[in-house]
C-alpha cells in the first residue's frame, strides 16, 4: 500500500537504530537539564551515573536479558518448536497469519507483558520461517509489529505496574510521603483494571487492531532469507567420567520439577507475584526439562546469547536517561507545566499525552510510575479528580508509546533480525487507533 510506504520511507530518514537512539535520548536529556533546570555539567554527570548503575535497575536489566534467553532456550526446544509449527502450519496465507498473531500477543500481554512479548517475537519469526518453507508471499516487517501488539495493552491488564502498584496496602500514601489526605489505603484493580470501560476498550482494539494490519499489508515475498531459528550449538563429544552427570536425563528433571514447584508455591503463599523472577522460574525449570539434561540446556542457553546483548548494553543508557530527568527534576517541571493548561474535563487526556512523552525517556512502567505517580496523586486531589482514571490515563499514554520506543521492542528486534525503522510504521498505525480507542474511554 502507497501509504505504509511513505511511513516507512518516513522512519528510515528519520530514526536511528535502537543503540543510536538511546545515546540521542542521552543527549537530549542532558541538554533539557542543562536548560531548563539550570543544572550543571557536573550534576547532569551524576544524575546520569546514578541512574546507569541504579541497583535495581541492574537487576532488571539482568531479569530481562534472561527472559529472552531462556525464551529462546524453550522456543527452540524440540517438542515446543513442534508444537508451534504444527499451530503455524494450520495458518494458509499472511492475512491469517497476522489476525494470529495479534490477537494472541495481545491476549498474553494483558495477562502477563513478558509472556505476550516473548511468545509474540518467537510466534513472528516460526511464522516466517514456515511461511518461507511453504513459499506462501508475506511481509516479514508487518508479522514483527503484529507480534509486538501485545505491549499496547499490557498496563492496562493484568501485570500493569501503575494499578498493582496502586493495589498493594499504603503503596499511595507512600508513594505521596504522606502529604495528600483522604488516599486510600489501597486501590483493588476492579476499579483500574477490572472496570467495564478497561475491559471495553480491550475487546474493541483486540478486533480492530489486526484489521488496522491488514488493510495496510503487503504482499511481496521475503526481503531477506531466514535461516532456522534454531538450537545449532549442540555438544556433539562424548562425555566421560564425571562429565556424565551433566549429560543424564535425571539430574535436569529433578531440578527442572523442582524450580517449576517453588515458583509456584511462592506465588501460592504470596511470597512473590506473577513478575520478571516467576517468569525466569518456570522458563528455566521448563527449558530443563525439554532437553533432558543440564549440558543440552546449557548449550542451547549459549547460542541464545547474542540476542541478549542489546538488551544489556542499551538498558543501562535509558536507565542513564531516567537519572538525568528524575533526579535533575526534569519530569516534575514538564508534568507541573503540562498539566497546568488543562480543566477537569480534559485533565485525563492530558495525562494520558504527558505520559505517553514521558515514556520516551523513562521506558519502564514501574520507573515511570514511581516518577510520575507524586504529581498525578497531587493533581487528581487538587481537581476532584478519581484515582483510579488518573491512574489508567497514565497506564494508556504509557502503553502507547511503547509502540514508538525501541526499548521494549529490543528482544522483538534481537529474536527476528529486524530493523527498527522496518516495524515501527506499522506500529505507528497500531498507536493512531489506540489512541483513539483510549481517548474515548476516558471520557467515560
Amino acid at each position: 500500500m502507497g501509504i505504509s510506504r511513505h511511513i516507512e520511507r518516513l522512519f528510515r530518514a528519520i530514526l536511528p537504530g535502537p543503540f543510536g537512539l538511546a545515546v540521542l535520548l542521552t543527549l537530549v536529556a542532558a541538554i533539557l537539564s542543562l536548560l531548563v533546570e539550570k543544572q550543571s555539567l557536573i550534576d547532569v554527570g551524576l544524575h546520569w551515573q546514578k541512574g546507569f548503575w541504579d541497583p535495581s535497575m541492574m537487576v532488571f536489566t539482568l531479569q530481562m536479558a534472561l527472559i529472552l534467553i531462556l525464551g529462546y532456550s524453550v522456543a527452540v526446544s524440540p517438542p515446543v518448536n513442534n508444537i508451534i509449527n504444527r499451530l503455524i502450519n494450520l495458518v494458509g496465507n499472511q492475512s491469517q497469519a497476522i489476525v494470529l498473531l495479534t490477537m494472541s500477543s495481545m491476549m498474553l500481554g494483558w495477562i502477563n507483558w513478558g509472556l505476550g512479548l516473548l511468545f509474540g517475537a518467537v510466534m513472528a519469526r516460526k511464522t516466517a520461517e514456515n511461511f518461507q518453507n511453504r513459499n506462501i508471499p508475506f511481509y516479514f516487517p508487518l508479522l514483527g509489529a503484529a507480534g509486538y501488539a501485545g505491549m499496547l495493552t499490557w498496563h492496562s491488564g493484568l501485570s500493569g505496574s501503575a494499578p498493582l502498584k496502586a493495589a498493594e496496602k499504603n503503596h499511595l500514601r507512600e508513594l505521596s510521603d504522606y502529604k495528600i489526605a483522604g488516599l486510600p489505603e489501597s486501590l483493588p484493580i476492579n476499579e483500574t483494571i477490572l472496570t467495564t470501560q478497561n475491559m471495553i476498550s480491550f475487546a474493541v482494539l483486540l478486533i480492530l487492531t489486526p484489521l488496522v494490519l491488514l488493510f495496510f499489508r503487503k504482499k511481496n515475498r521475503a526481503e531477506q532469507t531466514l535461516t532456522p531459528y534454531s538450537n545449532d550449538s549442540q555438544d556433539v563429544s562424548k562425555p566421560k567420567g564425571a562429565e556424565r552427570f551433566e549429560h543424564t536425563r535425571l539430574p535436569a528433571l529433578c531440578l527442572g520439577a523442582g524450580l517449576i514447584a517453588a515458583t509456584i508455591l511462592s506465588i501460592a503463599y504470596n511470597e512473590s507475584t506473577f513478575g520478571p523472577n516467576a517468569l525466569n522460574g518456570l522458563f528455566l525449570g521448563f527449558a530443563l526439562m525439554v532437553y533432558g539434561s543440564l549440558n543440552h540446556f546449557f548449550q542451547s542457553v549459549k547460542a541464545g546469547m547474542e540476542g541478549a546483548a542489546a538488551i544489556l548494553i542499551q538498558f543501562p543508557f535509558y536507565f542513564g536517561v531516567m537519572g538525568i530527568l528524575k533526579y535533575g527534576g526534569l519530569i516534575d517541571t514538564f508534568t507541573q507545566w503540562f498539566v497546568s493548561i488543562g480543566t477537569e474535563s480534559s485533565m485525563p487526556h492530558l495525562i494520558m499525552v504527558s505520559a505517553g512523552l514521558v515514556n520516551f525517556f523513562v521506558p519502564s512502567g514501574g520507573g515511570q510510575w514511581a516518577v510520575q505517580g507524586p504529581l498525578i496523586l497531587s493533581i487528581c486531589e487538587s481537581i476532584n479528580l478519581p484515582i483510579s482514571k488518573g491512574i489508567m490515563a497514565m497506564a494508556y499514554g504509557d502503553q502507547l508509546t511503547n509502540m514508538l520506543q525501541p526499548f521494549w521492542a529490543l528482544p522483538l528486534l534481537a529474536i527476528t533480525g529486524l530493523k527498527a525503522h522496518k516495524v515501527l510504521p506499522y506500529t505507528f498505525l497500531m498507536m493512531l487507533l489506540a489512541s483513539f480507542v483510549y481517548g474515548l474511554t476516558l471520557f467515560i
